[in-house]
């Protein structure tokens, strides 16, 4: 039996899986339900959804330093992660002068 026929999303494509919503700061108990487009990375379980958040840090890196520090230090410490397995190396640079 090939994982295909065990994991049915392999087949599925892009779908609706999860509902998002948007939290206010001033209020956490005010929620909104988010209708616009998303993609959820589960970065700790799926390899692919690690290498997606990784080109993400690196391409925010210059709009939002701390943000991609962050998302690059959530990299390091998940599950599996060895610290010479860095995803996102610092010196990855992608911009096209």
């Amino acid at each position: 039996m090939n994982e295909a026929s065990v994991d049915p999303d392999r087949q599925r494509g892009l779908y609706r899986k999860y509902e998002l919503y948007r939290v206010d700061e001033t209020d956490p108990t005010q929620r909104s339900l988010v209708f616009d487009p998303f993609f959820v990375l589960r970065y700790t379980r799926d390899p692919h959804a690690r290498v997606a958040l990784a080109a993400y840090a690196t391409s925010c890196a210059h709009d939002y330093p701390q943000l991609a520090a962050e998302l690059r230090e959530a990299l390091r410490k998940s599950d599996g992660a060895q610290p010479d397995d860095d995803p996102c190396p610092d010196d990855w640079d992608t911009d096209e002068d």
